[in-house]
């Protein structure tokens, strides 16, 4: 089972960028990790003043720079350690955040980054939606993203969704959503979604009759890649195969089921069972309402963790 031994967490003091402290907290208690908590003073922005007229944060007195410096390294800490009980080193920097958050997660050799997907706009915010999808294209370990004013707690039990093509890239996240419901006693939900109208060379509808036969054929191998995880995993696993739109239906799905959790690759494969391609992922990490843990191509085999090649091509092939 993967556990985690560093998990940085991303914060603008503002309370959206605050939301993804209680997850990172709860992971670092759970896997008895060392929690890094990162601030970044992006010193290139220009922010708004009432009358509209840009004001470049250099003008911005030192003794300010000194209170968020304050709150970080000394308030914040304190009130984490003292209510959570977790081992905690804060680190203030300077620079592009995307940048600074890949570089820190390197650095720390972090497991795992857990940020809020949005900040907010004004003299703390940091973590805007493209931060958090610069992060994701170059993380060098998986990123939770925790939206703000979403499900603020989730149960511990909740049912855990994975989105898949059957791709092997996009079963990179299962070793990840494995560990997750295992840890929490959740039921996995794997979820297959399937587009009707498919995009093929020189303009050519496909027949119908093949149509049908390639569904047929994908959902007969969604059941026994579920089959076979209950029996290697000892999971309790629920497959589903939806038709329509993938991000939409990801969404739709997670939100019926009251997923605690979406684990996804954020990429999967082009051609005709296509579904996780990264715009997708993104759309789904922007609008989930539950947090959405993003698994980069490589990441699983760079983590040292592996699907079994037999369970991967029960559902792949």
């Amino acid at each position: 089972m993967h556990t985690f031994k560093n998990i940085l967490v991303t914060t603008d003091l503002s309370e959206n960028g605050q939301a993804a402290l209680p997850f990172a907290v709860a992971m670092a208690q759970h896997h008895q990790a060392k929690l890094h908590l990162l601030y970044v003073e992006d010193l290139d922005v220009i922010y708004p003043t009432d009358r509209m007229i840009s004001l470049p944060q250099l003008e911005w007195t030192s003794e300010e720079r000194k209170k968020r410096e304050h709150q970080v390294k000394e308030s914040l800490v304190r009130e984490l350690k003292e209510r959570d009980h977790v081992e905690i080193v804060p680190y203030f920097k300077e620079g592009d955040p995307s940048e600074v958050i890949v570089e820190t997660a390197r650095e720390v050799n972090a497991d795992c980054i857990v940020m809020s997907s949005h900040g907010r706009s004004g003299l703390s915010r940091v973590l805007f939606g493209s931060v958090t999808e610069d992060v994701l294209r170059h993380s060098p370990c998986p990123v939770l993203c925790v939206k703000a004013h979403g499900l603020a707690n989730a149960s511990e039990s909740a049912p855990i969704l994975m989105p898949t093509d059957l791709s092997n890239e996009s079963l990179e996240s299962l070793p990840f959503a494995a560990a997750l419901a295992k840890q929490q006693g959740a039921k996995l939900h794997v979820l297959l979604v399937l587009e009707d109208k498919l995009q093929i060379s020189n303009d050519a509808s496909p027949k119908v009759e093949w149509l049908v036969r390639e569904h047929r054929q994908m959902e007969q191998k969604l059941q026994e890649f579920a089959a076979q995880l209950r029996k290697t995993e000892e999971l309790d696993v629920a497959p589903h195969l939806l038709h329509g739109m993938p991000a939409n239906l990801i969404l739709s799905f997670a939100a019926e089921i009251k997923a605690g959790c979406i684990v996804i690759a954020s990429h999967g494969r082009s051609g005709l069972k296509r579904l996780l391609v990264g715009s997708v992922a993104e759309e789904v990490i922007r609008n989930s309402k539950c947090p959405v843990l993003a698994i980069r191509n490589g990441l699983a085999q760079a983590a040292g963790v592996q699907v079994d090649s037999d369970k991967e091509r029960a559902g792949a092939q």
